[in-house]
């Protein structure tokens, strides 16, 4: 099993038995930079499938901060980033 990121990069490669592969799967999914895992036979190297993420791992949002936090707090200048 490879597992890659959003631009196609290596994050890990596995070697597992049948009955290992969920267990690997889920522990894959549980990276938030795991785009994909594709999984290949070990001995010829033939490609079997690809698990994908559909949905990204939800993030926080930042809060809300003033761009010039040393100004006048009473006078709105719309400055936020």
């Amino acid at each position: 099993m490879r597992t890659d990121d959003a631009e196609g990069m290596l994050l890990e490669a596995d070697l597992a038995a049948k009955d290992q592969l969920v267990a690997l799967t889920r522990a894959s999914l549980a990276r938030p930079d795991m785009a994909h895992a594709d999984f290949y036979s070990a001995r010829r190297g033939c490609f079997f499938c690809r698990v994908r993420r559909i949905c990204p791992p939800k993030r926080r949002k930042p809060a809300l901060r003033r761009a010039f936090p040393n100004s006048d707090p009473r006078a709105d200048h719309g400055f936020w980033i």
